[in-house]
């Protein structure tokens, strides 16, 4: 397991619930930068509403779209 010693960019969190998700991502300051619900079955707008913030995420990768969009 890596640890992590220097403050990070960007830091993300996610409610997931059975058919919805919430994301949200604040910057180092804690400016509130993402703030979005999505439906669970949507993953390629779940990653392109995080794309602009994964400039080190590499698990940020395209999936097949199955659903509707995120919404603010």
């Amino acid at each position: 397991m890596s640890f992590f010693n220097s403050q990070h960019q960007f830091y993300c969190g996610v409610d997931l619930h059975a058919k919805t998700l919430h994301v949200c991502v604040v910057d180092s300051q804690g400016e509130k930068r993402l703030h979005k619900n999505c439906q669970c079955q949507d993953v390629d707008t779940f990653l392109e509403a995080l794309q602009p913030f994964a400039t080190t995420w590499s698990w940020a990768a395209s999936k097949p779209s199955t659903g509707s969009g995120c919404s603010t």
